[in-house]
């Protein structure tokens, strides 16, 4: 370092840009192991003070050392701005991420919600096939089906008494009393007539089930009941019939007075079919019930008949519900459509 007579060594200094620094600063220097000072002008300009300042032999280290802080202050201001930049390359590349797995949620969804749709359709349009498939086959059967229609008269008046002889059954007497104590096990039987018509072009097999029968037929009904064939515009007589102890018919009057359907209701099925194993089955459930005794007014056990008939409180009663038609790919095999 060269001085300059009569003035104290000049601070060291270097360019950054086009800026000139001062490297010793504001502060004294001080070198270890030597003890020189020199004036230094201040970086203001407006004061000078004592600086010490190195041996000449290191003034040439001074200088690289100098040399090389601008490089290492741009590395580091380098590896700062990467730094930042990976950052916030990162930042963006897992908001991209994100949006991409929202997008592909929601892209998701709507093709679930489309397949979803889809197979409904497809189903419903399905459906709808197999109904109007259904509904062709129901058809067909139909016009070559039976047409037999069931008539079912009114309930006999008085009711009957089984003959013990094995005879037909006879009318009661009307004037006859019942008494709990001794006769609650008294048969009474309740009897309706009907009439199956066969208004159809083919013939019809008609089975009668228990307790019906034909006209003609007495005794005890077979278990499997009674199996007739009715011609074209062919008629058959039957009747359904059944006694049941008194205290039974005692039971449904208490029923009817308190509102309760009656406990005693006499049942039987009529079966018609249209003799192809491909076909229909009609069937009829008919019932007859009532309350045929009454009290006797003013007697606690005796039991009369019930003198209604013909009134809107009529003590008997037969129906036969509109039928059930079914429909039959196979009869053997009990496969119905």
């Amino acid at each position: 370092m060269r001085r300059r007579s009569g003035h104290g060594p000049r601070p060291l200094v270097f360019r950054v840009g086009a800026q000139r620094r001062h490297v010793l600063g504001h502060r004294p220097w001080r070198c270890p192991g030597f003890g020189g000072t020199a004036k230094a002008t201040d970086p203001v300009g407006t004061a000078t003070r004592d600086r010490p300042f190195p041996p000449a032999h290191l003034a040439g280290r001074t200088d690289t050392v100098l040399a090389k802080t601008p490089v290492l202050l741009n590395q580091q201001e380098g590896k700062e701005m990467d730094a930042t930049q990976a950052t916030v390359m990162a930042a963006v590349a897992t908001l991209l991420s994100a949006g991409v797995i929202a997008w592909q949620a929601v892209e998701i969804r709507r093709t679930a919600k489309a397949t979803e749709k889809t197979l409904r359709v497809a189903q419903d349009s399905l459906s709808t096939s197999k109904d109007l498939a259904v509904e062709a086959l129901r058809a067909r059967l139909d016009a070559r089906g039976q047409a037999v229609r069931v008539h079912v008269a009114q309930p006999a008046w008085p009711p009957l008494e089984p003959s013990l002889s094995g005879g037909e059954p006879q009318p009661v007497p009307l004037v006859t009393t019942y008494r709990m104590s001794g006769e609650r096990d008294r048969p009474l039987m309740l009897r309706a007539d009907l009439e199956i018509v066969n208004e159809g072009d083919r013939v019809a097999t008609v089975n009668l089930h228990p307790p019906l029968r034909p006209d003609g037929e007495s005794g005890p009904c077979p278990p499997n009941g009674y199996e007739r064939v009715v011609a074209r515009g062919g008629r058959l007589q039957a009747r359904l019939e059944e006694a049941r102890p008194v205290s039974e018919w005692v039971q449904n009057w208490r029923d009817g007075q308190e509102g309760r359907p009656p406990s005693v209701i006499i049942v039987a099925e009529i079966v018609c079919s249209d003799g192809f194993d491909e076909g229909v089955v009609d069937r009829w459930r008919i019932e007859l019930t009532g309350h045929p005794i009454r009290p006797i007014p003013g007697d606690d056990s005796g039991w009369e008949l019930n003198r209604q008939l013909g009134s809107a409180n009529s003590p008997l009663s037969s129906t036969a519900p509109p039928h059930e038609r079914m429909y039959f790919l196979s009869k053997s095999a009990n496969h119905r459509v």
